[in-house]
């Protein structure tokens, strides 16, 4: 089993899926810098985690997700498909919390634009700026 912390923002608004129980899934974008690719995550929470999330977390909101790597295989159309996908077991607010700031201190936003109507991250800048 692979536990991952991962610590990133959410790619758009989190999503609720009740005929599978109370699981909500969302993305979530880790960049290490302007020189490297971001990184995106699959992820789904339950239960009470999964309300949590949907209450206090939106698109571009900073956050710290604690799970484990699961990696799924299915066919379809005769051809099978991989993914990779974190199991949320909690998760935590970052530290900056993309909250702005008092003293004109800089404040790291995502960049946000519309896809079919819905709102996602274009590009998540280094998070991890505010916290040397």
């Amino acid at each position: 089993m692979v536990h991952v912390t991962i610590m990133g923002r959410l790619g758009k608004d989190p999503t609720e899926y009740k005929e599978y129980g109370n699981v909500t899934n969302f993305t979530v974008c880790s960049s290490r810098g302007k020189k490297y690719e971001p990184e995106w995550y699959s992820c789904s929470a339950w239960d009470s985690t999964a309300d949590f999330i949907r209450k206090y977390f939106k698109t571009g909101s900073g956050i710290v997700v604690h799970g484990t790597q699961v990696r799924n295989e299915w066919e379809k159309d005769g051809q099978i498909h991989h993914d990779v996908e974190i199991t949320v077991h909690s998760v935590n607010f970052p530290l900056s919390g993309g909250r702005k700031k008092e003293d004109g201190e800089e404040v790291i936003q995502p960049e946000i634009t519309e896809n079919n109507g819905q709102a996602i991250v274009a590009h998540c800048p280094d998070i991890t700026a505010n916290n040397k």
